[in-house]
């Protein structure tokens, strides 16, 4: 899109005024009110209302300077993404930034993709947040209700894979390593999946992953990496792709947030830094910083998937090598024919899970402490004298503990 004539400067710089006609921004649309599968509340509605209102007051009339993000390509054209620049104060001068104006003042939020200015929006999004403006007069994430906190899904009889595992977790270099996109809102029902899979226990799973390497000290929220094209792709994630997620961290009294400019500054308010394949690789600055964090407790927890390209994956596994761990994402998919959702054998479900120690956090219900080697050791004995203890006997077990304080017989 360019303009010879009406233009900030350069022609790929355009401004205009036109904003009546038959393409009007301000035009009557179908929206929310027209469908009547839309999920949303009349608190929403009212709200996106008053963002109209808004809209129309501070651009109505005004001449306002449109330009594109450098890291955001054309990936829809009927759908252009652009900032606008207006003069809100009257001094004949374009200073200010519509996109980040709306979100201060509470009429929008930031959006999770890898546009190069997500961070300082966010930042505007979280002082609206904290000052309760616009939208989030009401909003109190501190009061959201357990979201999804189930244990385990057992399908089937079960399998165990000698070759290659589905999730690795490695202590001592503080990293964790799934082969797949265990929180991907595309398998909720909600967004379109043939199965309800509310029942699965990932969300629980790779929280008390995260607790399991970050410790029971751990503070803050967690961070997904989306400053490295992992947003609009198939085999990555950014915030925007893990929305239910991010609800059910709500529910533990837990932020989840996008993070693109991945700098030790920044990643220290976390407890936790989440890396789904990367389309770009990380910089040495970014690795040292990751590393630093990782070093000052921090759980590094990296997502990939075979259906990656060999270079994305690539750039994934440098990740876990620049943090001395010898976990990698392979190129050998795992398929069940039997134990799988919506029959689709790359959709694996197990409840084999080796590590019986990742459960202590979710199975601890605040009547006592669990050290996670003992749980292992217990269990260990367990299968010394008994030689079958299921899943089912783990939770026994540990409920027991929680409630009285002493391991139970089976």
């Amino acid at each position: 899109m360019v303009d010879p004539d009406s233009n900030a400067g350069e022609p790929f710089v355009p401004s205009t005024g036109n904003f009546r006609g038959p393409s009007s921004l301000f035009a009557d649309r179908q929206g929310v009110d027209d469908d009547p599968d839309a999920r949303t509340t009349d608190y929403l509605v009212e709200w996106a209302s008053r963002a109209t209102d808004f809209a129309v007051d501070a651009l109505d009339g005004e001449r306002v300077t449109l330009f594109f993000d450098e890291n955001e390509p054309l990936r829809d054209p009927t759908r252009y993404l652009a900032y606008a620049r207006y003069d809100a104060d009257g001094d004949g001068e374009r200073e200010t930034l519509y996109n980040r104006q709306t979100i201060e003042e509470g009429y929008a939020r930031a959006y999770g993709s890898t546009h190069s200015r997500h961070d300082e929006f966010w930042a505007a999004e979280r002082a609206a947040r904290e000052a309760g403006l616009g939208v989030w007069t009401e909003s109190d994430v501190s009061a959201a209700s357990p979201y999804r906190e189930q244990h385990a899904q057992q399908d089937g009889d079960g399998l165990v894979y000698d070759a290659p595992p589905l999730f690795g977790v490695d202590t001592d270099a503080g990293v964790a390593l799934g082969g797949g996109l265990i929180v991907d809102e595309s398998y909720e029902r909600l967004e379109g999946f043939d199965v309800d899979t509310a029942g699965f226990a990932n969300f629980a799973f790779l929280s008390t992953v995260i607790d399991a390497l970050a410790g029971p000290d751990a503070d803050g929220p967690v961070y997904i990496d989306g400053g490295h094209g992992q947003f609009g792709v198939d085999y990555a994630l950014s915030s925007e792709d893990a929305a239910y997620y991010q609800r059910h961290l709500e529910g533990r009294g837990i932020g989840f947030e996008q993070l693109n400019d991945l700098t030790l500054d920044r990643l220290s308010e976390a407890r936790a830094l989440v890396v789904t394949t990367p389309v770009s690789a990380l910089s040495d600055a970014e690795l040292d910083a990751v590393r630093s964090f990782r070093d000052d407790g921090g759980a590094v927890v990296l997502l990939g998937t075979a259906a990656a390209p060999d270079d994305a994956t690539d750039n994934l596994n440098a990740v876990a090598d620049a943090l001395d761990s010898d976990l990698r994402v392979g190129d050998v998919r795992v398929t069940d024919p039997v134990n799988n959702v919506a029959d689709d054998p790359a959709l694996v479900t197990t409840d084999e899970i080796d590590a019986v120690s990742l459960f202590g956090a979710v199975f601890d219900d605040g009547n006592g402490e669990i050290d996670f080697g003992e749980v292992s050791d217990v269990i260990a004995e367990y299968n010394a004298d008994d030689g079958n203890v299921t899943f089912d006997d783990v939770v026994e077990i540990v409920r027991q503990y929680n409630a009285t304080g002493d391991w139970p017989s089976l």
